[in-house]
């Protein structure tokens, strides 16, 4: 009975190794989304991805809350080589967006970290002012071996300003100095006045 203790041991003992190395390489996919700008009613939003393994097929389902944003576009970057640019279905009604994309025979996404896709959203016409967060419904990550991973999303808040009027400056708008080469610097340029819903010229 005492000859089988050292096997037994062995066996538990290679079962914990197995099992922390699987957890250790499965368990760390992270997926973050970070808005860069805005262009008009436009806003640009970057997915990024920590991940620890090869990865063969992605599938993301995005929500935006409140619903105010539209997926118009994405493009890839140079981590989905492999990939075509993956498809979305933008569903407006019930604000989330999903998106996939694979490749067959690679090249596979690498392991490591970077960003993957760039994202373009429009916000919709007469949103208030406030903050729109956008979160993961759902992440599928895959591997070339088709075993489906693990991952965290971090999701990303997008703020909605006041819009900015221009208005006619009170001393009115003086005549153009400047004719191809700028004139003396004691001569007036162009003025103008800015005012929105929060400040006026007179309280800023």
């Amino acid at each position: 009975m005492n000859l089988h203790h050292p096997i037994r041991f062995y066996l538990i003992f290679m079962f914990a190794i197995l099992y922390s190395m699987t957890s250790s390489a499965y368990g760390a996919n992270v997926i973050s989304l970070n808005s860069i700008g805005g262009i008009g009613n436009k806003v640009i939003v970057t997915m990024s991805m920590d991940n620890e393994v090869a990865l063969a097929g992605i599938q993301f389902t995005i929500r935006d809350t409140p619903d105010s944003l539209s997926l118009i576009s994405i493009t890839k970057t140079s981590r989905l080589s492999g990939f075509s640019t993956p498809p979305f279905n933008d569903l407006t009604d019930l604000g989330v967006a999903t998106i996939v994309g694979f490749t067959i025979g690679g090249p596979h996404i690498a392991a490591g970290s970077g960003d993957i896709l760039i994202l373009t959203y429009e916000i919709s016409p007469n949103t208030p002012p406030g903050d729109i967060t956008l979160t993961f419904d759902k992440i599928v990550l895959s591997t070339p071996g088709a075993v489906t991973l693990g991952a965290t999303g971090v999701p990303d808040v997008i703020t909605v300003l006041d819009p900015v009027a221009l208005i006619p400056h009170p001393a009115g708008q003086s005549t153009n100095k400047f004719d191809q080469t700028a004139q003396a610097i004691d001569q007036d340029l162009f003025r103008f006045g800015i005012m929105n819903s929060a400040c006026s010229l007179k309280k800023c």
